[in-house]
């Protein structure tokens, strides 16, 4: 299935924040999501869809009896990122995952709206030139 570049240059921001709330050891709920992102519970739950559908992120859910649902990132999936390296790079965990996502994508449209992009684009590059 083809990647469509359309769902980084509109979503990218909102994904990142999601996968960035999501790692967190306590995770995050939904109602949290909904204020961080401005976004309704309805484009909330379709953005942790197409996280674990598009990106094959394993968001997963777990219920407590009389709290809210919580969405985390299995720490697993975690400790993996930290395996994605390039010699005399040290990544931090958004770099990791973008690494990640050119990985199972294949590419991934650099723009320079976004900052993050931008920097792990110069990073690489630097990293490369390196003898």
């Amino acid at each position: 299935m083809p990647l469509n570049t359309s769902f980084f240059t509109k979503s990218l921001p909102q994904t990142l924040a999601v996968i960035r709330l999501t790692a967190s050891p306590e995770g995050t709920t939904l109602s949290e999501l909904m204020q961080r992102l401005s976004l309704n519970r309805r484009s909330v739950s379709r953005l942790l869809q197409k996280i674990e559908r598009k990106f094959h992120i394993p968001v997963t859910m777990r219920k407590t009896f009389g709290g809210p649902a919580t969405y985390y990132l299995p720490q697993s999936f975690i400790d993996g990122l930290s395996v994605v390296k390039i010699p005399s790079m040290k990544l931090t965990f958004e770099e990791a995952l973008l690494a990640y996502l050119l990985t199972i994508h294949g590419k991934l449209p650099v723009n320079d709206d976004f900052a993050n992009l931008s920097m792990l684009r110069d990073r690489l590059m630097k990293a490369v030139k390196q003898p």
